[in-house]
């Protein structure tokens, strides 16, 4: 089994300014989603698709690859399920992999066990295209991720059908974040579940970006925002 992990964060949001690198927790936030991915042990790849620079680089100091979608596909008329079809296109390449899996940047609850039960509920359904993480309270499409046969993102199958598979996530852990409210929510449920394991009192400088500098923990190893 092969698979990649597409994740979208372009660099403008409407109603949350810098949405997807926002400071979470002391973290910028699409960190959890790379996090996630990585701790699974799933994938080949871990990208992050987006049409910001600034973006590009942070995603890859915190260990994932980029690559630059067209603007035309950051509007609003545009959802994660069209960019991960526009980034299985450009990666599609032989060895083609089985699974592409679609992850929010912003799910910073979300765990490496979430994205392996994903995967075995679709691999369970050969009839299926997709299996989408939800929550199972209104709204109910906040999902988190979107795994996906490759064929399926080719040939654009419309991911909510009466095939696909639906895995439910618990409350706690599901937050659809599209305003200052859901952030602040968010938050609490984040703090609820996370009290912090170290102060980061020791920090060792990584790297710049525009207005802000990033520090790597020596004591954890977490990458952080000042």
């Amino acid at each position: 089994m092969s698979a990649i992990a597409i994740i979208p964060a372009k660099g403008v949001s409407r109603r949350i300014p810098r949405k997807n690198v926002r400071n979470f927790h002391g973290r910028p936030i699409i960190a959890y989603s790379i996090d996630a991915a990585v701790e699974s042990r799933l994938f080949d790849r871990i990208i992050v698709s987006t049409d910001d620079e600034v973006i590009a680089r942070m995603a890859e100091g915190l260990g994932a690859e980029s690559i630059m979608r067209p603007p035309e596909l950051s509007s609003d008329r545009f959802g994660p399920l069209d960019v991960a079809a526009h980034a299985v296109r450009l990666t599609s390449v032989w060895p083609v992999p089985d699974f592409y899996c679609c992850i929010l940047a912003t799910a910073p609850m979300l765990q490496a066990g979430d994205l392996r039960r994903g995967l075995r509920e679709l691999e369970k359904r050969p009839e299926s295209s997709y299996s989408f993480g939800m929550g199972t309270e209104p709204p109910k499409d906040a999902g988190m991720w979107y795994w996906g046969r490759t064929q399926a993102f080719l040939d654009n199958v419309q991911l909510v059908n009466e095939r696909t598979v639906m895995v439910p996530m618990p409350e706690n852990r599901v937050c659809d974040i599209n305003t200052e409210e859901d952030w602040l929510r968010a938050e609490r449920m984040y703090g609820a579940l996370h009290p912090a394991p170290c102060e980061h009192q020791y920090r060792m400088h990584t790297w710049d970006m525009p207005e802000e500098r990033y520090f790597r923990c020596e004591k954890c190893g977490v990458a952080l925002m000042t």
